[in-house]
Formats: structure tokens, C-alpha cells, sequence
């Protein structure tokens, strides 16, 4: 059983790990998010705990990404829609690797 801690904008997010970041295994991160994209959020809480795992996830097609961040950070991505079966999976691939 995963819990999950919810933020309702980048800022949030790392104020969020801030309070939790023993606990936190894994960031689900939208690319697009108000006040700071998933990439920015990324980066400010990897500098605070290096070993975070994250999975990007994205609405927008391939073509529009930013693959050159995403490709020298080695991060995880999944394209929305995704199913709840796939997420739970790729979940839990990233955490046990």
C-alpha cells in the first residue's frame, strides 16, 4: 500500500517534501504544473536529497518534451492517459530499482 501525499502546484510540492522528505520514495511529477514545472521541482529537491526517485508524466506528445533534460537525468516518464494498472506498475518498477 502506497501513501501519497498530494501538492496542488510545484511550490507546493517541495515545500511538501520539505516536511516529508524522510518518508518521500518517489516523486510523481506532472511536466506542466502552476508555479514550477515538474522539471524545476526536480532539480530544486535533488539538490536536497540526490537519491529521490521520480517518474515525469505528460500529457503533451513526445515531440513538444524537453528529451534532452529528461534524457541526462535517466528519469522515468509515462505519457497520460495512463491506466491506473500501468502506473501502479511502473511505480513499482522504479522503487524496486
Amino acid at each position: 500500500m502506497y501513501k501519497v501525499i498530494l501538492a496542488q502546484n510545484g511550490e507546493e510540492a517541495i515545500e511538501k517534501f520539505l516536511a516529508n522528505k524522510e518518508r518521500i520514495q518517489l516523486l510523481l511529477l506532472d511536466m506542466i504544473m502552476p508555479e514550477k514545472s515538474g522539471i524545476e521541482v526536480y532539480e530544486e529537491i535533488k539538490s536536497i536529497k540526490p537519491d529521490t526517485k521520480v517518474i515525469f508524466v505528460s500529457g503533451y506528445t513526445a515531440d513538444r518534451m524537453n528529451k534532452e533534460i529528461l534524457a541526462e537525468k535517466h528519469v522515468n516518464f509515462i505519457f497520460k492517459p495512463v491506466s491506473p494498472k500501468d502506473l501502479l506498475r511502473r511505480i513499482r518498477d522504479v522503487l524496486d530499482n
